[in-house]
């Protein structure tokens, strides 16, 4: 489970989180603390059995300094991650044809190049949600390029 928890920052807020998922009997899988402007703690945890969600996020919201928590499809850094993982997939698949034929455009070329990274993005995430949080694009937009470029993907 992958929680975002907006938070008032105060002495102690990480072990009173901490000692929740003790409670609750879950292992925190790792913790990213945005201290900027917003305050996010973001927190990736396996759970003892998924029945145990809702009391946990309820637990995790009566903790003070907590003011919301949400359930995230992914943690910014991971997402990230990813985002590189499918761009250098994708490139290592076009390194091949590296040569650019004299009659192509540069407009031709970047939506061939932008075509690749979604097929290889494709193989990886089954929706289009998933693919625009892999590629930083919002879901409409990843339907579009989909559309544009005649490819359909499982979920989308």
């Amino acid at each position: 489970m992958r929680l975002c928890m907006s938070y008032t920052d105060r002495l102690g807020l990480l072990r009173d989180i901490a000692q929740v998922m003790v409670i609750w009997e879950c292992n925190i899988v790792s913790v990213k603390v945005d201290a900027t402007d917003t305050g996010v703690i973001y927190l990736e945890c396996q759970l003892a059995s998924k029945e145990q969600k809702p009391q946990v996020i309820q637990a995790l919201q009566q903790v003070d300094g907590i003011c919301r928590v949400n359930e995230v499809p992914s943690i910014p850094s991971q997402q990230r991650a990813e985002q590189l993982a499918a761009l250098v997939a994708a490139r290592e698949e076009t390194a091949a044809t590296n040569e650019i034929p004299a009659y192509q455009t540069l407009e031709e070329r970047l939506g061939e190049v932008e075509r690749d990274i979604l097929q290889a993005a494709m193989r990886k995430f089954r929706s289009s949600r998933q693919l625009g949080a892999a590629l930083g694009l919002s879901h409409t937009a990843v339907l579009k390029k989909l559309k544009k470029y005649g490819l359909r993907s499982g979920g989308c």
